[in-house]
């Protein structure tokens, strides 16, 4: 494998992608329209909307075009909208609000909740495809190849305070509905207030930290590219290298290529030539890694990788087998076990529903889980 190599850092003008969080009422949408406005500059903006049009009560101040996601929030759904917003030659999107697509209808924590009341499955185990979402959610949020602004709704609380002889609740904005981290993902997140100001929680440009801000002043979004304006300009991606193919005796070809190696990639070498990547066995793949230079890096890793997703799916079983093998009282008690105490017969799940933890402890043909 060839040695990494380290390349001088250089502040580039990247695609921004900015949060804004608060409270119902405190100007979130608006607030994130007047930064696109902003960012544009005379250019086209998006605005994929679950919140029932809100945003469109502003068309009047701003020049948009908006798309409505309706229930359930799936993140495909997002991901959609933000690579058609980006194909279409929009230069800024604003997602008003991703809060949805975690604690919405048919969102991850809701379709989560239905996963768990299937008898006899995992809790634990359950998180893994959505967190396998949640991953790509965030990670098509944070390459799009055009500016983000996404909204997000705050847990709310209130307070009392005096001002003179008077009284008055105050509405507070805590943390973002979202998967707990999400904020520091973004370049820079505004945390607005009910007086519709807002303070930056998180800033990698340093322009806002300490400073309460406007969100609708122009200076706000001028300072934001300005500070674009004084970096490099983005250089362009590098091509990616031919991967190379391997002949039966181990040697690397002059050229030629294979495309992106996975499970389902056939291998073009060995005595397994013609045998999907996912299909051999534990001992082949570490006989792969183990040829280190005799073959090309590409899938020297994805022997690796294969090795590795096994080794975490065969840990998922392990956890899904010692929940079933805990005594019954030690086990959280099921809507079947209190039927069953009862004389009664199980409730039948929805469609779908009952094939769930099956799928989970799937097997091939060897045995192995994928």
């Amino acid at each position: 494998m060839s040695a990494p190599q380290f390349q001088k850092a250089t502040r580039q003008q990247v695609k921004l992608k900015i949060g804004v969080a608060g409270p119902s009422g405190a100007g979130k949408t608006l607030g994130a329209l007047a930064m696109a406005h902003a960012l544009a500059q005379g250019g086209k903006i998006a605005v994929i909307d679950t919140e029932r049009g809100s945003a469109s009560l502003y068309a009047d101040r701003y020049q948009f075009d908006t798309l409505e996601i309706e229930p359930p929030y799936l993140s495909s759904k997002y991901l959609e909208a933000i690579a058609a917003a980006a194909e279409a030659g929009y230069v800024v999107v604003v997602v008003d609000s991703i809060s949805h697509q975690w604690d919405g209808d048919g969102g991850i924590l809701q379709r989560k909740e239905q996963a768990d009341c299937v008898p006899g499955s995992n809790h634990f185990a359950n998180w893994g495809p959505f967190t396998k979402e949640h991953n790509e959610f965030r990670s098509g949020l944070l390459n799009a190849p055009i500016h983000v602004v996404v909204t997000m709704r705050s847990k709310q609380a209130y307070q009392q305070s005096e001002s003179g002889n008077k009284k008055k609740i105050e509405k507070l904005g805590l943390a973002p509905i979202q998967r707990e981290g999400m904020e520091y993902e973004f370049t820079l997140v505004f945390d607005v207030q009910m007086d519709h100001r807002a303070d930056a929680s998180k800033d990698r440009t340093d322009l806002f930290t300490g400073k309460r801000t406007d969100l609708l002043d122009p200076k706000t979004g001028k300072r934001l590219l300005d500070w674009l304006g004084s970096a490099a300009p983005l250089a362009p991606k590098p091509a990616a290298p031919p991967q190379l193919t391997v002949t039966d005796g181990g040697k690397k070809p002059e050229g030629g290529t294979t495309g992106k190696v996975g499970p389902d990639t056939l291998l073009p070498f060995g005595k397994h030539k013609g045998v999907p990547m996912g299909g051999l066995t534990d001992e082949y793949l570490a006989h792969i890694v183990k040829l280190g230079a005799k073959l090309p890096d590409v899938w020297i890793t994805a022997a690796q990788e294969e090795l590795e997703r096994r080794r975490f799916q065969r840990l998922d079983l392990e956890e899904a087998d010692a929940e079933k093998e805990k005594p019954a009282d030690s086990r959280p008690m099921t809507q079947a076990d209190l039927l069953e105490g009862e004389g009664k017969p199980p409730v039948t799940l929805p469609a779908g529903l009952d094939q769930m933890p099956d799928a989970l402890r799937s097997v091939d043909d060897d045995g192995l889980p994928f």
